[in-house]
């Protein structure tokens, strides 16, 4: 009997919560099969089997929290007939209702990528699974999907049925409304690295206002003349990267136990990002060998697979300093915590048209807020506004920008 147990996912994961089961009790699985889903904080991870046989003990359920070394699932070597094994397969894949399908249905059902809780799911609904268009990772049928199927059928027969099914629903069991979400998973997991950060690093946060009036003209005049765009966020990891080369104790961690500072080799700045399932830092890695055009595109890949639930382990790994553009969705100023045992974060916030003084005129220009929170063990205030000043003097004047690329 092979015991199949969490391993170590790397970057410090001790622990993960189970987002999804992908077998059943007497489901067969091939080698490098997924078996299980586990979420961290960082990213869900689809574990596969490491050996060929039959489920035969399952010990954790969706939700649970499980540690490294923890046994999971339990698997036997004996691969039984085929025959049984179809059968089985088709018995948890038919509702109670049914007691036979066509063998084109069969096929399919045999095929499907879902949970349990979402066939389920969409038996209770009387949801056709096997017409439902999968979202997830590997085209995993969600709940989402099962919901978006109901809410938008593509027939109007299924639009009967859908509504049907559900007004019966009701009808049997009205659902309260909710008053309480689960506090699980990536929530869980970022909630316990935010009071690890808090706890270990003393947290100060100096704010600043940078006018990038010259620099949106630049970037306006590029996009007209190239046809190509170029984010904000490009620049400002730039121009955060050739600060971090001018300032390199915030491109540092802290080595307590050790009693050291160590500087890092490289810069890899993290982008805190926006996910449904919670906060992730994909990373964008050696920012002092890369253009801004080639930072801007690799920005645009890793947020989107942060947004889609798609990044690697490696895609979250190395970084040396975190950045945050909360400027889009508004803001004044924050205090952001730092992503530990990194030393500092960058917060841009929102772009504002302001009335400033100008060679004693008073003029509109387009002002910036930012914050940044630094480890003051580490550092102190005086390091830390040289710092943000030459970020500044980098956004502000472009060409100054442009002289320190290598």
């Amino acid at each position: 009997m092979f015991e199949m147990k969490l391993t170590d996912l790397g970057e410090g994961i001790h622990e993960g919560t189970v987002d999804t089961l992908y077998v059943g009790i007497g489901d067969v699985v091939s080698v490098d099969q997924p078996v299980i889903a586990v979420q961290t904080d960082k990213v869900t991870a689809d574990l596969p089997s490491p050996v060929a046989g039959t489920i035969k003990d399952i010990v954790v359920s969706e939700g649970d929290v499980v540690s490294l070394g923890e046994v999971m699932v339990k698997i036997s070597n004996k691969i039984q007939e085929k025959e049984t094994l179809t059968t089985k397969t088709i018995e948890k894949a038919t509702p109670e209702n049914q007691t036979e399908l066509p063998a084109t249905r069969l096929f399919r059902l045999q095929n499907v990528k879902a949970a349990p809780f979402t066939r389920k799911l969409a038996r209770t609904y009387g949801v056709a699974i096997e017409t439902v268009t999968g979202t997830g990772k590997n085209n995993r049928i969600t709940i989402e999907d099962i919901r978006r199927h109901i809410e938008q059928p593509t027939r109007p027969e299924d639009e009967v049925a859908a509504t049907t099914a559900i007004e019966e629903t009701t009808v049997r069991k009205s659902t309260p409304a909710r008053t309480s979400i689960p506090y699980k998973g990536r929530r869980k997991q970022i909630g316990a690295k935010m009071t690890q950060s808090v706890k270990a690093i003393p947290h100060v946060t100096h704010f600043e206002r940078i006018d990038v009036t010259e620099l949106l003209s630049l970037k306006e005049s590029y996009s007209h003349q190239s046809g190509a765009s170029l984010s904000l966020s490009a620049v400002f990891i730039k121009a955060i990267a050739i600060s971090l080369h001018d300032f390199p104790i915030f491109n540092s961690k802290l080595d307590a136990e050790r009693g050291e500072i160590v500087f890092q080799d490289t810069v890899n700045i993290g982008m805190a990002t926006h996910a449904e399932e919670g906060l992730i830092v994909p990373v964008v890695k050696d920012v002092d060998a890369l253009s801004i055009q080639e930072i801007h595109n690799q920005f645009k890949q890793l947020t989107k697979k942060a947004q889609t639930n798609t990044c690697e382990l490696k895609d979250l790994q190395g970084g040396t300093f975190t950045m945050s553009n909360v400027g889009p969705i508004g803001g004044v100023y924050a205090t952001p915590i730092i992503n530990y045992p990194e030393t500092g974060i960058l917060s841009f916030h929102k772009i504002e048209d302001t009335p400033v003084v100008r060679d004693k005129e008073i003029v509109i220009r387009s002002l910036l807020n930012v914050s940044f929170s630094f480890d003051h063990r580490v550092a102190d205030g005086f390091h830390a506004v040289s710092f943000t000043n030459r970020v500044k003097e980098l956004l502000e004047q472009p060409m100054h920008l442009l002289v320190a690329l290598k």
